[in-house]
């Protein structure tokens, strides 16, 4: 099994179309937030470890923290999945562990990120890394 991460043409033209961002077809989007960022080796140890992937910029809302265990996920923008992030690439947002567990009811916090493929226990993940804060809104209950 491979452990590419990549954004594979037709996602790119979903992606665009969604977006409201018009290219001609295989031209390759310049979108900062959905672009491929850079190229680097896994280095996983494994037999495709002299393979590479690619990591790329998406923005997302916190969904989940386990304050014991410093780690979370981040809902994805662009599919709506589930991206594992560890409390230690969160350090540019200045948060504590204490703020990101109570944030589920409280606030909806966006952020801005670098999507890493891997090749976890089991299958191919995605890890969110380079953590940067976009904003923080309270969350509005209508009674």
């Amino acid at each position: 099994m491979s452990s590419k991460a990549f954004v594979p043409s037709a996602k790119l033209e979903q992606i665009n179309a969604a977006s409201g961002f018009a290219a001609p077809r295989g031209a390759v989007p310049n979108m900062a937030q959905h672009a491929p960022l850079a190229v680097g080796a896994v280095g996983c140890g494994g037999p495709e470890e002299d393979e590479e992937q690619i990591e790329y910029r998406v923005t997302g809302r916190l969904k989940f923290f386990n304050e014991a265990q410093s780690y979370g996920f981040i809902l994805s923008d662009i599919d709506s999945k589930d991206i594992f992030f560890h409390f230690d690439d969160m350090k540019k947002t200045a948060l504590s562990k204490q703020f990101l567990k109570e944030a589920k009811n409280k606030f909806i916090v966006r952020f801005q990120f670098k999507v890493m493929g891997y090749y976890g226990k089991y299958t191919n993940s995605k890890k969110a890394v380079d953590i940067e804060l976009l904003k923080i809104e309270p969350i509005l209950y209508q009674g």
